[in-house]
Parts: C-alpha cells; sequence; structure tokens
C-alpha cells in the first residue's frame, strides 16, 4: 500500500461515513446471497477434505472467505 493510502485511511477512519445508493433493488441482496452460499457450500467441502490437517483446513477456509472480498483480518498475519 502507497504512502498516500495509508495517510488517506488513517483520516477516513475518523469520520462516520454514509453511503446510499438510490436505486440498488433487492437483486445485488440476492447475488450477495448466493455468492455466501456459494462459499459456505466450498467451506462444507474444505471442513469435509480428511486429507487436510489442521491448519491446512484453517488456511483454506481463510482463502474462500478472501475470494469473496472479506478480510483474513489478524487471525491470517501468519
Amino acid at each position: 500500500m502507497d504512502f498516500e493510502r495509508e495517510i488517506l485511511l488513517h483520516l477516513l477512519a475518523r469520520y462516520d461515513v454514509s453511503v446510499r445508493f438510490e436505486n440498488l433493488d433487492d437483486s445485488i441482496r440476492d447475488l450477495a446471497h448466493l455468492e455466501c452460499m456459494l462459499a459456505l457450500h466450498e467451506i462444507r467441502a474444505i471442513l469435509d477434505d480428511e486429507t487436510l490437517e489442521d491448519f491446512q483446513c484453517v488456511e483454506a477456509i481463510v482463502q474462500v472467505y478472501e475470494k469473496i472480498g472479506a478480510s483474513g483480518g489478524s487471525r491470517h498475519d501468519f
């Protein structure tokens, strides 16, 4: 991450931000729901994979989580 972006993110974190989409319909929620259901299906397959050791299982689940655009957070700083 470049220096200016780090500073901007730090500044923005100080303020409450509200974003409103005037013409957003339920289809975007349906797409998000579908994406989550597909991720859960993939995670279930990982959990059922007896060839994976615990660490590999957690790593694979975090990768699924990140693939849908979510951060692995501090639990993935290894």
